[in-house]
């Protein structure tokens, strides 16, 4: 058999098993082994933090795809509840100088994010009203969630332990069990 004819007949086997895998569903398979019925412990209310304070920021880096923002988490807000929700405030800066401030959760082993209120000019905060748990998807939709999931906050699947394990994290530039990929580095404001 020809090198086209080997060339030819590997590329529609592997466009057919691209058409199978297109039509199974993508699974974690750590959802098999967890029944999140059973497991959550009920969400704790979620209290409003302080608004940040430029001292408290660390700057996190969330790589090429996102240059003309700085994103930052207040290390004053970090909190881990007996609920396993790690809650922060996310500043998100652009060249242009507008900013956004947001106070959110992420729920590790359910892989879920909350975002609990935005930030006001006048330094108040904005509960949002219709605030619910959502799936954390793909780097390239989810940017700054899916970052602090995979690199900081939530290690193997797990929870960090307290909001300075967190903070070490985001100071060293990654959580030390947190997955291969991490690349993201960080640098305190001013720095």
């Amino acid at each position: 058999m020809s090198f086209a004819r080997r060339t030819i007949g590997a590329l529609f086997a592997a466009a057919a098993l691209g058409a199978v895998a297109q039509e199974l569903p993508l699974r974690d398979p750590a959802a098999d082994t967890i029944d999140f019925d059973d497991k959550l412990a009920p969400e704790s209310k979620a209290r409003l933090p302080a608004f940040p304070k430029p001292e408290n920021l660390i700057r996190f880096d969330m790589g090429p795809a996102r240059r003309g923002f700085e994103h930052f988490i207040d290390s004053g807000s970090l909190a881990v509840g007996e609920d396993g929700v790690v809650r922060y405030t996310l500043v998100v800066r652009s060249d242009m100088g507008a900013e956004n401030v947001s106070y959110e959760g992420i729920r590790c082993v359910t892989r879920e994010h909350k975002i609990y209120a935005h930030g006001r000019r006048d330094g108040s905060w904005r509960e949002r009203r219709d605030a619910e748990w959502k799936p954390i998807g793909q780097a390239h939709s989810e940017g700054a969630t899916f970052v602090l999931y995979e690199d900081f906050f939530c290690p193997m699947r797990g929870t960090v332990r307290s909001p300075s394990d967190a903070i070490a994290a985001l100071k060293r530039g990654a959580h030390p069990r947190a997955s291969d990929e991490a690349t993201i580095h960080t640098t305190p404001l001013g720095r």
